[in-house]
């Protein structure tokens, strides 16, 4: 693997000698944990939205009322019947990505991550 440097002047390249094959392998395990977490977090956000299409709103406002996040995330799993992993990832997200999810993106997201991942297998 290289990687290239701007230098002030030129450019270099540093060979890091990393095969991405080799970092794929050592950590396969973690890479289909993210994987499959992505999916189920993409799945359960296209559900709400179909389900409650002001689920933002609503998750906005319960999460300004709660400071602790082990909280946070018990409430939202509670009151929306998600996951912890789709509660985490949505704690996880800034208030301009929250405010910015349609269900129209995260249908197209989905497709594409799934278009994604059937290419890998």
């Amino acid at each position: 693997m290289n990687a290239t440097i701007n230098i002030i002047g030129g450019e270099s390249t540093l060979t890091l000698g990393l095969d991405f094959n080799q970092i794929l392998d050592d950590n396969f395990a973690e890479v289909c944990k993210a994987v499959e977490s992505k999916g189920f977090f993409l799945n359960e956000m296209v559900k709400l939205f179909i389900e409650n299409p002001r689920v933002i709103d609503e998750i906005i406002q319960l999460l300004m009322k709660i400071d602790d996040r082990k909280e946070a995330a018990k409430r939202l799993c509670e009151r929306f019947g998600i996951s912890g992993i789709t509660a985490h990832r949505i704690l996880g997200m800034s208030l301009s990505d929250l405010t910015g999810l349609t269900a129209n993106n995260l249908k197209s997201e989905l497709e594409n991550y799934m278009a994604c991942v059937a290419n890998i297998r």
